[in-house]
């Protein structure tokens, strides 16, 4: 009996040695993932301080009345774009009716000259 205890003993010695070698590998694995005092020196030199994070606010607010000022300007090319054709049709239509004027008088002002023309040379052959 004496030897039947003495091999469990061993047997669970055995177990207690492969877990024992089974934590060493895990603690080994594990400082090779972690950080080292230059890994965190790193960190801290590019990680945001409270007081870049403090502009945050002011930097969304800017974004928001810049995003409100475009959408007022793209209203206001919108607008121009759908009225514009309606004004160059108006002026041209107003330039169109300057034109039949001045078109009107110098039609009147021809015919007066070819009446004194007329007149001048119907005088001279007498």
């Amino acid at each position: 009996m004496n030897e039947l205890l003495l091999q469990q003993i061993l047997e669970e010695l055995k177990g207690l040695k492969d877990e024992q070698q089974g934590l060493r590998q895990e603690i080994i694995d594990t400082r090779k993932t972690m950080a080292t005092k230059e890994d965190t020196s790193d960190i801290r030199q590019t990680m945001a301080t409270k007081e870049d994070v403090s502009d945050i606010p002011l930097i969304k607010q800017a974004v928001a009345e810049i995003n409100e000022r475009t959408k007022v300007i793209e209203q206001s090319v919108r607008h121009l774009e759908e009225n514009e054709p309606a004004d160059v049709l108006a002026m041209l239509d107003r330039i169109d009716q300057k034109l039949e004027e001045k078109d009107s008088e110098i039609t009147v002002l021809n015919n007066r000259l070819f009446k004194v023309e007329s007149t001048a040379e119907r005088l001279r052959k007498q």
